[in-house]
């Protein structure tokens, strides 16, 4: 039993281990697939507001003089808008130009702004990251940031523009006679080896209101699939960790893939949780509970088994025992019938004259009921007359005053025959059959080294005729 307990677990915990790896593996690689695919879905969205700053920046550089931009930037804006929002991306909201850090010129729908804030002040030169964006050279993406006009929030691209080979005092006609940002008069704005000299970003908002409630498609994907997500950011990072930005379903903070979300400048975390995984978990530990309780069941079936084998086997040598003394038993009692079957017929012929006189005297019904008697005498004696044939008698051994001995055998065994004749008319005869009798019954009940054991015995009448 315990090693059909150990060889079914054994075998069923390695298929169904087998199984579910490869249905749980499956399921995160579908979840990581998701993820990635929702990641470059964002990060195209996004690339919107990208290429509306790097267009708008191509223009500053083909003519940075602030009259052109000033006289064209409107049409321009508005052409962006339509391209950028026509082809199903994150709206833009605010497109802007930025000389020296300070917004100067701004498109924004469904909102005017005339706001001249100075991305160089505190504290938008640490949250923004300004410096940064200027050191690095390229574009960035910041946010979400609070919106002045409204409650609502967004994400601003900012592009950093550089002229080569300018003076240090050169201000492209900027209307309010400024040359430098603010605090920002040598590098990385101004590089007196090279007389590079930073112009300022042109910058686009993007709205970020769909995203942060979570209507977003590539994020209703996500949630189609019954997956869960919760998308972070380092720019809403605090004490506690990473910022979240947006979450969705039922289990946002577990995670089965984390993919990155890569934007110019900045990256984002997503984390994608499947919860077919655990299912399956869960379905691999009832299965292995219920194979550990059917084997526990099976071995306790087969040791019942072989319990009642083992009982039967008990009782089946426990009836061949009783029937072989059985056996013994009906053997003696034949013997000890033809005994007195043979003591019956001693006296039969003394008395045989007797009866012959008496019968005369019976009526119907008494000398009916010797004969029914006579009847079944004589179907012992054949019954007795057939045991006796298992006795053969070979050669004589020894001969005395009242018998013979001969060497015979009896039922496969060597055996002594002592045949004793006894005449019918000797005085004294009744008491010597007795004795005789006696003799044999105790000779065949004793087992002693020193005592023959008589086997069987037989007594009857012979003629004088009768070869024996």
């Amino acid at each position: 039993p315990v090693i059909l307990f150990c060889l079914i677990v054994a075998l069923c915990t390695f298929g169904i281990v087998h199984a579910t790896k490869a249905s749980y593996e499956l399921e995160g690689q579908q979840a990581r697939d998701a993820a990635l695919s929702a990641a470059d879905g964002l990060a195209k969205q996004l690339s919107s507001a990208s290429r509306a700053a790097l267009s708008l920046a191509a223009v500053v550089k083909m003519n940075p003089d602030w009259s052109f931009l000033e006289a064209n930037f409107l049409k321009i804006a508005k052409e962006l808008f339509r391209q950028a929002n026509d082809e199903g991306n994150l709206v833009i909201k605010e497109l802007a130009l930025i000389p020296f850090g300070r917004v100067r010129l701004d498109y924004a729908v469904p909102y005017s702004s005339n706001t001249t804030r100075d991305l160089f002040s505190a504290p938008f030169v640490t949250t923004l990251g300004t410096l940064r964006s200027i050191k690095e050279r390229d574009l960035t993406v910041n946010g979400p940031i609070p919106l002045e006009y409204t409650e609502k929030k967004g994400f601003a691209a900012r592009y950093p523009v550089f002229f080569p080979d300018t003076d240090e005092d050169e201000s492209w006609n900027h209307p309010d006679n400024i040359t430098h940002p603010t605090n920002c008069s040598g590098p990385p704005c101004y590089i007196p080896e090279t007389r590079e000299k930073f112009w300022g970003f042109t910058g686009a908002l993007v709205n970020a209101a769909p995203l942060l409630s979570g209507r977003n498609v590539h994020l209703e994907r996500l949630l189609s699939d019954d997956l869960s997500y919760s998308l972070t950011t380092s720019f809403l990072a605090g004490a506690n960790g990473p910022g979240t930005l947006v979450s969705g379903g039922s289990f946002p903070d577990k995670v089965t893939a984390n993919v990155t979300v890569n934007l110019p400048g900045t990256s984002w975390a997503l984390s994608v949780y499947n919860p077919r995984q655990d299912e399956i978990l869960q379905t691999r530990k009832g299965l292995l509970a219920m194979v550990v309780v059917a084997a526990f069941f099976l071995s306790v079936l087969l040791l019942l088994l072989l319990l009642s084998a083992k009982k039967a086997n008990v009782l089946l040598q426990e009836q061949l025992v009783t029937n072989k003394l059985l056996e013994e038993e009906k053997v003696s009692r034949e013997a000890l019938l033809g005994r007195q079957l043979d003591l019956i017929a001693c006296f039969e012929q003394t008395t045989r004259g007797t009866r012959k006189r008496s019968r005369s005297k019976m009526s119907d019904g008494q000398q009916s009921t010797l004969d029914r008697i006579a009847s079944a005498r004589a179907s012992i004696s054949d019954v007795r007359n057939s045991k006796d044939e298992d006795i053969t008698v070979l050669e004589l051994l020894a001969e005395g005053s009242f018998g013979k001995v001969y060497r015979g055998k009896w039922r496969g065994t060597d055996v002594a025959v002592k045949i004793i004749m006894l005449p019918g008319n000797m005085s004294g005869r009744e008491k010597r059959e007795k004795m005789v009798i006696w003799e044999a019954a105790i000779s065949s009940s004793l087992i002693h080294p020193n005592v023959c054991r008589t086997y069987h015995y037989r007594i009857k009448p012979v003629k004088e005729s009768t070869r024996l």
